[in-house]
């Protein structure tokens, strides 16, 4: 298979050339962005298909791959104390929370988007791939470093009611549920790095393996302070005059900072088709990455957590 890499990146270059838009991408420039990366893959895969040829020996050979999933990790639990050091002038922080039970919530879970490119850098005697390839791509998600929670619930019986047939008392009651969080979040985009090894299955059909390393800026960091308050009315269990809600927030700024990202990744792939010189070239794939987190503030200090990504993407051969 020959390919004519310098004419297709010609083509498309000026579409994705760094900028700073491009780093701190808008949601018009993130659909930029994709529409460049879908004509870039495409044009690729295009290309490979009209040289295709059978007897020829492959060469080294580029992959583009785009994903979504999700991203899962731990909250580290901290005290009321460290979010008013933070905000000492907040309204939220500075109130009686007499009644109010702590509670933990350590888990958190977000979206994810990846994309980028592997490469073969090394062939066999017969000309053929061997099964290593190596990876270059960006990954966006989102954190929840530092948390504290808490919330109450007072219930009032205002009425009482008895059955005419079993005799049975049921209560009518006024309750107030009320929950107060504190919680440190940030926005990471990520430059990716890692070794991949395939799988020498004999059908459509790929697992893989492999190791990856992260590096990364935390944007768009924020200490988000609420208190919900919701009345209504309970009978025997069923809710009713339940729209009284309210929500109060507030919101501080924090710097950006970096992060660290490393661990292992295994997926299974599957080639849309193994004969046509076309559909040959792409393939849909499912990926597991558990990792470990690292990043460091003047805030909260070193913050360090196992996180787990899944991915599941399109991956195109040029």
């Amino acid at each position: 298979m020959k390919i004519k890499g310098c004419r297709v990146f010609s083509v498309f270059l000026p579409l994705v050339r760094p900028s700073a838009n491009l780093i701190f991408p808008t949601v018009k420039n993130q659909c930029a962005v994709l529409f460049s990366f879908c004509l870039l893959c495409s044009a690729a895969s295009v290309d490979a298909w009209a040289q295709y040829s059978p007897e020829k020996p492959q060469p080294a050979q580029f992959e583009f791959y785009l994903s979504g999933g999700g991203a899962a990790g731990l909250t580290n639990s901290v005290g009321m104390a460290d979010f008013r050091a933070l905000m000492p002038e907040s309204d939220l922080l500075n109130r009686d929370y007499t009644g109010f039970n702590r509670f933990t919530d350590r888990y958190y879970g977000s979206g994810n988007v990846s994309f980028g490119a592997a490469f073969h850098p090394f062939l066999k005697e017969d000309g053929t791939r061997k099964n290593i390839k190596f990876r270059v791509g960006f990954t966006r998600f989102d954190t929840e470093s530092h948390g504290f929670r808490m919330r109450s619930n007072v219930r009032t019986t205002i009425d009482t009611l008895v059955s005419e047939t079993s005799g049975r008392t049921l209560n009518v009651d006024s309750v107030r549920e009320q929950n107060f969080s504190a919680v440190a979040r940030a926005v990471h985009y990520c430059l990716d790095l890692g070794v991949q090894f395939d799988s020498d299955w004999e059908s459509r059909w790929k697992g893989y393996v492999g190791a990856n390393v992260s590096f990364g800026i935390a944007l768009d960091r924020e200490v988000n302070v609420s208190l919900t308050d919701w009345r209504y009315n309970d009978f025997d269990g069923d809710r009713f005059d339940s729209d009284n809600y309210s929500t109060e927030e507030e919101f501080l700024s924090l710097p950006n900072t970096f992060s660290f990202t490393a661990g292992v990744f295994a997926g299974i792939g599957w080639q849309v088709s193994d004969e046509h010189p076309f559909w040959s070239n792409i393939s849909l794939f499912a990926e597991w990455r558990p990792n470990m987190f690292i990043s460091r503030s003047s805030e909260f200090g070193t913050y360090v957590t196992p996180i787990s990504f899944s991915h599941f993407g399109i991956r195109i051969r040029a």
